[in-house]
C-alpha cells in the first residue's frame, strides 16, 4: 500500500510541473492582455441614439443629431444616402435649421456655446453664448438667433450673416423656451421658474414687458399670421393662448400634462397632445377648445407632427411605440404605424409628403412615405424593435438605483441600453453591466430574500436579480406597463404599479409567484406602503384619486378623490392616516387609511415641489413667487409647525425627496441649476448647502448605512456620489471609465480556462508518446 501511495505522488510530482504553472499563466495573462488591448477598428455607426431632426425641404435634405456621440447625419431626402457627418455637440438640447442659409445650429450646454454647420462644406464653428444655453429660435428675414441662456437668465443674440454675438439681455429665471413671431420680429422667452413670459422688443433687444402665468411654462408656439402665442405646462390642465399688444392670459382647459404643439398655420387650429391624459385636443383660431380625440391608457402621446394638405396629424404613442395617423375634419383615429422604440417625435417633410420618426433606442430612424402608403427604416433592414446595446459605456440614461446596504452595492437602472450597471461600494467603482430587457424602469433591492427586483415597462414583466445582479433569474408575469413598486416586510410581499392595467399586482417574495391582481384607479403610478396598519397608498394619475389597499386581505377597501394631480402619497409614523400632496392647485390631504375617506385636505400659498415623512413629521417644499419655503406639517391635524424661507427656489431630487433616517434630513436641490445639493434639518428648520455637483441631478437615494448619496445625471450619463456629513464629493462615475458586462467577464473567463486545459493536455499528450515513455523508462 505504501509502495502504491509512493508510486502515485511521483506521477502527480511528474504531472505539476513549473512549467505547466507558467504556461497556465502565461495563457491567462495572455487572454485578458489581448482582451483589455486589442479591439476591433470601430465602425462608424449611422445612428447612435437619434434625438432630433431638421428638414431643408428646398435642397432635398435633411438632418439628424446622434445624442450618444453628438454627430450629425445629413441625408439627401430623395435617396435617402448620407451626404455628410459633423462632430457637433454632446448632448445638444435644440437643433434648428436656417432656411435661407442652410445652416444648422445647435446648443452645446459643456461649452456654453452655439455650434454652427455649414452643411454645403460641413464646416463647424461655435460661437460663445452665455452659460448652459437649452433654446433656439430663428428669425431667418432678419438674419437673427435667439439663445436661452438658463444659468445666467439671459438671451443672446446671434446675427447669422456673421455668425456673432450683437446683442444680449436679461429675461425671468429659469428660462427654458423662446418663440419668434416671423411679422412683427418680437421674441418671447418662457420662464419657468419665475412662471412666466419675458417679452423681447424687435430691435434694440430688449425685455420690454413681463407677463405672470398661473403655472411654469414648458411648450411655447407663436401663430404669426394671428400675432398670437400660446403656452403650456409639463404639469397641468390648460393651455393659455395670448394676443400680442393685449397679453391678457386665457385659459383654456385641455387635459393633464400637454407634451407638444402642432399648428395649422392656414387656419390657426391648434393641437395639443396631452402626455398624461392619453388625449390629444384641439383648439380654434381664437382659443376655444372644439374637440377632444382620446387614446387608450398608457398610451403617453408625444410631440406631434401636421400634414395640413391632407388633414392628418401624426402623434407618436410613446407607451405602445406605435404612431397614431388622427383625421384632423373627424378626430378620429384611421390607420396605426409601428415606429419603433419609444418613439416620442414626428417630423413631417412637405415636399417628400414624408414623416420621419427617430427610435433613439434601436438606432434607426423610421419613415412613412405618405403617397406609397410604405414604411420603410434607416439604416436599411434594421429592426426598429431592437434595442441596441452601446459596447462600453456604464450608463445609458440612468433613471434610477437601487441600494444593497449591507453590501455597500449600487444597482443602476439604464432605460435607453435597457441594462443593469453595478457600483461596488468600497471602490466606488463600475464593476459590471447585466442586460435586462425592453424599457426598464423601477428597481428595488430587498435585503430580508436577497433579491434585485426590476420592472420592464415593455415586455410587463418583473425580473428577478440575485445580490451579485450577474444574470437575470426570473421573469415575473405582471400587468400592462408596470412602472413602481414597493415591498411589505411584514407579508413579504411586493406591490407592482400597472399603469395601464390599472391595477396593482402581488408578488410572494419568497417564491417570486403573483398571489393576488388588485384593481384600483386610472392610470396608477406612485405607491407607498405602511406595515404597521396593513396599508397601501396607490396614486392614479388619471382620475387624481387615491386606492386605499388591505395587504393582509388584498383587495382594494375604497378610493378617495382629490382633485388635482398627485405629487406623492407618504405614510407618516404618527397616525393611521396617509398623507398626500397635490400640484395644480397645491394642496395637502389627510385621508382615513382605514375608512378611505378624506379627512382634511388644506390649500397652499404657492407650487409643491415634493413630500417626506421624518420623525419630526412631514416635511413639504413649495415654490413661492419668489423663493422658496420648506414647510414642517403634523401628520395629524395638518397644522403647519413651522416656515423656513429660501431666496432660490427648489427642485425635487427624483419622485419624492430622499431622507437620511438617522437625523431626518431631506435632500433637495436647487431648481434654476439642479445641481446644488441642500439639506433641510427638523432638528433646527436650517436648510444648508451640502455640495454643487458637475451636472443636474435627475434622481438621488442614500446608502443609509454610511450615510453616502448616490445622485443620477440622466442626460448626462453619470452617477456621482457625495459624502454628505463631510459635504464632499466622492467619486464621478461615467462614461468615461466603461465596465465589461456579465457576458464579455464569462467569455473571458471561458476562454482563459480552455487554453490553460488545451495547453495541459498536449503536454500530457506529449509524455504518453512512445519516445518520452521510453526515455521515462530509461532513467528508471
Amino acid at each position: 500500500m505504501w509502495q502504491l501511495g509512493r508510486y502515485l505522488l511521483m506521477q502527480v510530482r511528474r504531472w505539476i510541473r513549473p512549467s505547466f504553472i507558467i504556461a497556465g499563466a502565461v495563457a491567462l495573462a495572455a487572454v485578458f492582455f489581448v482582451s483589455a488591448r486589442v479591439r476591433p477598428p470601430a465602425q462608424p455607426s449611422l445612428f447612435e441614439k437619434p434625438l432630433l431632426i431638421a428638414i431643408d425641404e428646398a435642397r432635398d435634405r435633411f438632418f439628424v443629431f446622434n445624442d450618444a456621440s453628438g454627430i450629425v447625419v445629413g441625408f439627401r431626402a430623395s435617396t435617402k444616402e448620407v451626404i455628410g457627418r459633423a462632430q457637433a455637440a454632446p448632448r445638444a438640447q435644440a437643433m434648428v435649421l436656417d432656411s435661407e442659409s442652410g445652416a444648422l445650429y445647435l446648443t452645446d450646454g459643456q461649452t456654453n456655446s452655439v455650434v454652427e454647420i455649414r452643411p454645403d462644406t460641413w464646416g463647424v464653428r461655435r460661437i460663445p453664448v452665455g452659460k448652459r444655453p437649452v433654446a433656439l429660435a430663428l428669425d431667418p428675414a432678419r438674419k437673427r438667433l435667439f439663445v436661452v441662456n438658463f444659468i445666467e437668465n439671459s438671451v443672446s443674440l446671434i446675427d447669422t450673416s456673421t455668425s456673432r454675438v450683437v446683442a444680449g439681455t436679461a429675461v425671468g429665471t429659469g428660462p427654458i423656451q423662446v418663440a419668434v413671431n416671423a411679422k412683427t420680429g418680437s421674441a418671447y422667452v418662457a420662464n419657468e421658474t419665475s412662471r412666466s413670459i419675458t417679452v423681447l422688443a424687435p430691435e434694440p433687444l430688449l425685455a420690454i414687458r413681463t407677463v405672470p402665468l398661473p403655472f411654469s411654462p414648458q411648450l411655447l408656439l407663436v401663430d404669426s399670421e394671428r400675432s398670437a402665442f400660446y403656452v403650456a405646462p409639463a404639469v397641468g390642465a390648460s393651455t393659455v393662448r395670448m394676443a400680442e399688444g393685449e397679453f391678457v392670459p386665457k385659459e383654456i382647459v385641455v387635459g393633464r400634462d400637454p407634451r407638444g404643439f402642432a399648428l395649422d398655420a392656414a387656419t390657426g387650429t391648434l393641437y395639443v397632445t396631452l402626455f398624461v391624459g392619453n388625449a390629444v385636443a384641439k383648439i380654434s383660431p381664437v382659443g376655444e377648445a372644439i374637440s377632444k380625440l382620446e387614446f387608450p391608457a398608457g398610451s403617453f402621446p408625444g410631440r406631434p407632427t401636421l400634414d395640413s394638405e391632407g388633414g392628418v396629424l401624426y402623434v407618436p404613442l410613446t407607451g405602445s411605440a406605435r404612431v397614431a395617423v388622427v383625421d384632423t375634419e373627424r378626430m378620429q383615429v384611421v390607420r396605426m404605424l409601428e415606429s419603433g422604440t419609444n418613439t416620442d417625435e414626428a417630423t413631417f417633410n412637405a415636399r417628400r409628403r414624408e414623416v420621419y420618426f427617430v427610435n433613439p433606442e434601436s438606432d434607426t430612424l423610421t419613415i412613412f412615405d405618405v403617397s406609397a402608403n410604405q414604411t420603410s427604416f434607416l439604416p436599411r433592414g434594421a429592426d426598429p424593435r431592437r434595442i441596441v446595446r452601446r459596447a462600453g459605456p456604464v450608463f445609458d440614461l440612468p433613471i434610477g438605483l437601487a441600494v444593497n446596504e449591507a453590501a455597500g452595492r449600487v444597482y443602476v437602472v439604464n432605460n435607453i441600453g435597457g441594462f443593469l450597471t453595478v457600483i461596488e461600494g468600497r471602490t466606488q467603482a463600475a464593476v459590471r453591466t447585466t442586460q435586462l430587457g425592453r424599457n426598464p424602469r423601477a428597481s428595488l433591492y430587498v435585503p430580508e430574500v436577497g433579491k434585485l427586483y426590476v420592472v420592464s415597462g415593455d415586455e410587463d414583466v418583473v425580473m428577478v436579480l440575485d445580490r451579485e445582479a450577474r444574470r437575470v433569474k426570473k421573469r415575473i408575469a405582471v400587468g400592462k406597463k408596470p412602472r413602481t413598486m414597493r415591498y411589505d416586510p411584514v407579508t413579504r410581499r411586493l406591490f407592482v404599479v400597472n399603469q395601464d392595467s390599472n391595477s396593482v399586482s402581488v408578488v410572494d417574495a419568497t417564491k417570486d409567484e403573483v398571489v393576488q391582481t388588485i384593481s384600483v384607479g386610472n392610470a396608477p403610478l406612485l405607491i407607498a406602503v405602511q406595515p404597521a396598519i396593513s396599508r397601501v397608498a396607490v396614486a392614479n394619475t388619471a382620475d387624481n384619486s387615491v386606492s386605499l389597499i388591505d395587504t393582509a386581505a388584498l383587495r382594494e377597501v375604497g378610493r378617495v378623490e382629490l382633485g388635482a394631480p398627485i405629487v406623492g402619497p407618504v405614510f407618516p409614523e404618527r397616525g393611521a392616516g396617509a398623507v398626500v400632496l397635490t400640484r395644480s392647485p397645491s394642496t395637502i390631504a389627510l385621508i382615513d387609511a382605514d375608512r378611505a375617506t378624506l379627512e382634511q385636505q388644506v390649500s397652499l400659498a404657492g407650487e409643491a415641489v415634493g413630500i417626506a415623512d421624518t420623525k419630526a413629521g412631514i416635511i413639504v417644499g413649495q415654490n413661492l413667487s419668489a423663493g422658496a419655503e420648506i414647510i414642517m406639517v403634523d401628520p395629524e391635524s395638518l397644522s403647519v409647525t413651522s416656515r423656513t424661507h429660501l431666496d432660490q427656489a427648489l427642485a425635487s431630487t427624483g419622485v419624492a425627496p430622499p431622507v437620511l433616517q438617522s437625523s431626518g434630513e431631506v435632500l433637495f436641490s436647487d431648481r434654476v441649476s439642479q445641481r446644488q445639493l441642500l439639506r433641510f434639518n427638523p432638528a433646527d428648520q436650517a436648510v444648508s448647502a451640502i455640495a454643487t455637483l458637475l451636472f443636474p441631478v435627475s434622481y438621488a437615494a442614500f446608502n443609509q448605512r454610511t450615510g453616502e448619496l448616490y445622485a443620477l445625471h440622466a442626460s448626462q450619463h453619470a452617477l456621482t456620489v457625495v459624502d454628505v456629513a463631510r459635504g464632499q464629493v466622492v467619486r464621478v462615475v461615467s462614461n468615461r471609465t466603461p465596465a465589461k458586462s456579465s457576458r464579455e467577464q464569462n467569455v473571458l473567463i471561458g476562454a482563459a480556462v480552455l487554453l490553460f486545459v488545451v495547453i495541459v493536455a498536449l503536454v500530457g499528450i506529449r509524455r504518453f508518446l512512445p519516445e518520452n515513455k521510453n526515455k521515462e523508462l530509461d532513467k528508471e
